[in-house]
């Protein structure tokens, strides 16, 4: 056995130090966002939504600004900071934060899923069941009065609730 560590001895650091750092970094992200005197813990105030960060990664963060920008989002002057953030698998998710104008119009209280110009963004959950026991918990907005079938035309068996988030922008929970 000694041999063996002797002879490995490198390739089992890299491994406790590789360890080291997921630990660390897991623990301090984990604190981010559920230390209740943290700024992102009070910026995020739904406990599923801070648990369902816990599965993504930060890929990149960017600072955009200037014309190209202005023409991009027809908000000129802005400068904006994009964080994208991407789970194991799928599609990833982008958080724009307007730092300059710092804020913008309300979002209409009657805004209707028929309208025009209305959006959701989807989130696709393990157990749809236990998000919405959660989510009812937590006092969520709820669109949907109900779980209903949001499968695309040539799929069945998704089901799905919309909600609102505390800013009120529409979020499609859907199971698997």
């Amino acid at each position: 056995m000694l041999k063996a560590i002797r002879h490995h001895w490198p390739e089992y650091l890299m491994e406790s130090a590789g360890l080291s750092v997921f630990m660390i970094s897991a623990g301090l992200f984990t604190t981010l966002l559920e230390y209740p005197a943290s700024p992102v813990h009070q910026s995020i105030p739904t406990e599923f939504v801070r648990r369902t960060l816990l599965s993504f990664r930060i890929v990149g963060e960017s600072l955009n600004y200037g014309s190209e920008q202005d023409e991009l989002t027809h908000v000129f002057g802005s400068r904006l900071l994009i964080t994208s953030l991407r789970a194991r698998t799928g599609p990833g998710i982008e958080f724009l934060e307007y730092l300059t104008p710092p804020s913008g119009r309300s979002f209409p209280a009657n805004i209707q899923q028929n309208d025009l110009w209305s959006w959701s963004t989807t989130l696709i959950v393990k157990d749809l069941q236990a998000a919405v026991a959660e989510l009812r918990r937590q006092n969520a907005t709820f669109i949907s009065a109900e779980e209903e079938d949001v499968s695309p035309l040539s799929e069945s068996g998704a089901k799905g609730v919309l909600i609102r988030d505390p800013e009120g922008h529409a979020l499609l929970l859907r199971s698997e």
